[in-house]
């Protein structure tokens, strides 16, 4: 089982995850934050090519992972303003 204590005695592929939120996501849903990082750096990428907004589907096509963990990652990023909605 992935836990959180486990992923902050290890430490994060980046500095980028370092965020509580991030770490919240990781932890909770069970992602593992070199899979997050590789999602998260996709979906911002493909959002810069489409003028800066990115569909939720586009975003599952994309990642390749459960769509309810593409959806958090994706509700996060808009969250934090780096994807906007179409």
């Amino acid at each position: 089982m992935y836990c959180l204590t486990c992923f902050i005695r290890s430490g994060p592929a980046s500095p980028e995850i370092r965020t509580n939120r991030s770490i919240h996501i990781c932890s909770v849903h069970r992602i593992l934050p070199d899979v997050y990082l590789h999602c998260k750096g996709v979906m911002i990428a493909e959002s810069r090519k489409c003028g800066g907004k990115l569909r939720l589907m586009d975003a599952r096509k994309l990642c390749r992972i459960d769509v309810n963990k593409t959806r958090k990652i994706y509700n996060h990023l808009v969250s934090k303003e780096l994807v906007q909605q179409r």
